[in-house]
């Protein structure tokens, strides 16, 4: 699966963790603003820019985001994908605590 198969609830869902995971340290990095300029590229640059800002205003907490990415994605596949693309936005500039506990949170969504 790639980003181009995700829905668009999935989508946005993927749109707000990465939005709370890039924040998670007070500021995005350089190295965590070129992975997300690579994911716009991957997924379709005007596309992606548009939801990732809906979604930094939608989801301004990160019970919010994770509240609806549970809810939103369903699919195992979507799930591994949003996972594997967070945790390798959040490992780009050097992974916090607080962005370890963040991943651990979005792991446990799809658990079960």
């Amino acid at each position: 699966m790639n980003l181009t198969e995700l829905t668009d609830d999935e989508k946005l869902a993927l749109a707000g963790l990465l939005a709370r995971v890039a924040l998670n340290d007070g500021a995005v990095s350089k190295a965590e603003l070129a992975e997300v300029i690579a994911l716009g590229d991957e997924m379709g640059e005007k596309s992606f820019e548009q939801v990732f800002s809906y979604a930094q205003q939608k989801f301004n907490s990160d019970t919010a985001a994770l509240d609806y990415a549970r809810d939103a994605v369903k699919r195992d596949q979507a799930a591994d994908l949003i996972q594997t693309v967070i945790t390798d936005l959040a490992s780009s500039d050097g992974m916090t605590e607080g962005e370890r506990v963040f991943l651990g949170r979005v792991r446990a969504l799809w658990v079960g």
